[in-house]
């Protein structure tokens, strides 16, 4: 027998467990951004508020997101709902607060890395799978498919495609972002960012952060294109 006194028990309990849920991995996701990106300096300029909806049918209805969203940030605020994979949403929209904070306006014309940035963080918080099994994911969707081309990365649209290509598309911007990464480590992946914030250009940036590996995005493109064999 459920009375109303043991529902508001539970109602209590549950929304305490998903607050301190919240707190904890948001701090580790934090730890996990700057650690990946070296960009240790920043600090946002206030907190950040994050919304978790009871489910996915009311997340939809207040949003306005299309089915295939788990979440989503309006700048400086997350809005999701409860689920099993609440972590990495969480770790993929934090990333992109604080990727976009630091740009400013800039990350506007960097969606791409701005959402294979995003992957990567929430790979190291995806329960189901390892980072390691996350990006064999990503090469294997990539083996079986038309890889796109470097002008459609650059210029895709989530919001006007079908499922299909934005998945295609999400796991194209994570492995170029991880052959970035890991190709330069930390450091150097910090001084392209870094050279992106006063305005230098992607080539300029890349040609600064990465000297005789990258000149430009077409040869980073085409490098990562070689190594995976795509």
């Amino acid at each position: 027998k459920i009375t109303l006194l043991t529902l508001g028990i539970w109602i209590i309990l549950t929304l305490l467990y998903i607050l301190n849920f919240v707190v904890d991995v948001s701090e580790k996701i934090y730890s996990k951004i700057m650690e990946k990106t070296a960009l240790y300096s920043f600090k946002p300029k206030s907190n950040y508020r994050i919304v978790v909806y009871r489910s996915k049918q009311e997340f939809l209805k207040k949003t306005g997101q299309p089915e295939w969203s788990g979440g989503l940030n309006t700048g400086r605020e997350i809005f999701s709902f409860e689920q099993s994979d609440l972590a990495t949403v969480l770790a993929h929209e934090i990333s992109h607060l604080i990727f976009s904070e630091f740009l400013g306006g800039r990350v506007r014309n960097l969606r791409f890395l701005n959402e294979g940035l995003a992957m990567n963080v929430e790979a190291d918080f995806d329960s189901g799978n390892s980072p390691a099994g996350r990006k064999s994911e990503w090469r294997e969707t990539l083996s079986d498919s038309t890889v796109f081309s470097l002008q459609k990365i650059i210029t895709f649209n989530p919001f006007q495609a079908t499922q299909a290509e934005v998945d295609l598309w999400y796991k194209t911007a994570a492995s170029m972002t991880d052959f970035l990464l890991d190709k330069g480590g930390t450091l150097n992946f910090s001084l392209f960012v870094k050279g992106l914030k006063p305005g230098l250009s992607i080539n300029q940036a890349l040609a600064a952060a990465y000297p005789g590996k990258f000149n430009n995005l077409e040869s980073w493109y085409s490098a990562w294109k070689s190594e995976n064999g795509f």
